[in-house]
Parts: C-alpha cells; sequence; structure tokens
C-alpha cells in the first residue's frame, strides 16, 4: 500500500510527538534521544531478483501463464535478455499486474526482435505492484528463441536491536521511516 500525503504526514507528527515525549521523559535535548535511537535500530536494503523464462527456442501453440510475487518490494523493473526474440505480431509475452485502488492496472505486450523500435525495452512496474502476471502465447507457424525476463526489486528491512522501552522502539521505528524514500516506506509498511 503506498501512503498517501495525509497518512506521511500523520506518520511525521506521530514521529515529533514521540521525540518530544522521550526527550522529557529522559531530560535531554530532542536531538540527543534521537541519536541514541538511531544506535539502537538498523535498517537494510536488499536487492530482490527473479528470473521468469520461456523454453529456447519455444514451441508452437503455446499459452502458459505464470505469477512472479514481489512483496515487499519498490523500485520493481522487469528487463529482457538480448537474444530474446519471438515471431513478430504472432507471438508475445504480455507482462499485466493490478494495481490497488486503479481499475486499468497495468499491461504491456511484447512481440518480436530485441532492440527493434523498442522492443522488449526495460519496464518500470508503477508503485503499488506486488505481483506480476506473465502470459505467453504462440501461435502455430514460427517459433524464435524465446524470452528471458530478469524482475528486480528493492526490499527495506528496519530492525531493533534489544534494550530499550517500546517508546524507543516506536520512536526508532518511525525516525528510520521518515528518512526512508517515499516508495521504500510504502513497501515496509
Amino acid at each position: 500500500e503506498v501512503l498517501s500525503l495525509g497518512q506521511t504526514a500523520l506518520l511525521q507528527r506521530l514521529h515529533e510527538a514521540v521525540l518530544d515525549v522521550l526527550a522529557d521523559r529522559s531530560g535531554t535535548s530532542a536531538a540527543d534521544v534521537l541519536q541514541g535511537v538511531l544506535a539502537s535500530a538498523k535498517v537494510e536494503f536488499e536487492e530482490v531478483r527473479q528470473v521468469m523464462e520461456s523454453p529456447h527456442p519455444y514451441s508452437n501453440n503455446m499459452d502458459t501463464s505464470h505469477v512472479v510475487e514481489m512483496f515487499g518490494c519498490s523500485d520493481i523493473a522487469v528487463t529482457f535478455d538480448p537474444q530474446t526474440s519471438t515471431e513478430s505480431g504472432c507471438d508475445h509475452l504480455t507482462v499485466s499486474a493490478q494495481i490497488a485502488g486503479n481499475q486499468n492496472g497495468f499491461s504491456k505486450q511484447n512481440s518480436g526482435r530485441f532492440g527493434r523500435e523498442g522492443r522488449w525495452s526495460e519496464m518500470k512496474i508503477p508503485d503499488g505492484v506486488q505481483s506480476l502476471l506473465f502470459e505467453f502465447h504462440s501461435d502455430g507457424s514460427n517459433v524464435e528463441w524465446g524470452y528471458k525476463a530478469t524482475i528486480t526489486g528493492t526490499r527495506g528491512t528496519c530492525s531493533l536491536l534489544s534494550g530499550g522501552d517500546g517508546w524507543l522502539h516506536l520512536l526508532a521505528y518511525s525516525t528510520l521511516l521518515a528518512q526512508l524514500p517515499a516508495r521504500a516506506r510504502a513497501a515496509m509498511i
């Protein structure tokens, strides 16, 4: 779920309120509390990579569909191997996804040889997509090499080191979320 501007503002106000409470409780400045918080938490990002491909070469009269799950990821992209090639206009791959709150969703169809007329170019997947549907169709005439797609995304995790009370953990989490780019923040919540 992608955060709205109102949700982001609410998260920022929560962060400031928790910081004020902890500064009052500890008798120190908010900056000192914040420095301690950042020392007690860790944010890590990992690249998630999956490969989806047809047989090489593919067969005539194929109709396949596969779902690729990318839960918790942001910055999702699909790239194609330079060998990717299908019979132009007859055999094609459709990559699609439903986007929460969007009737149309996302869909792109490719056919032909890699690189010609922008075919098989990198696909930047819209925010909010967590799974992709790959549908491949071939007719009964000619076959080519097929396709090989690499799907990548970034997944962020926030972990709190042991110690401290619940307020400190809440502040650590909200502090780290407030510092992340919006897409990574939405993927972590």
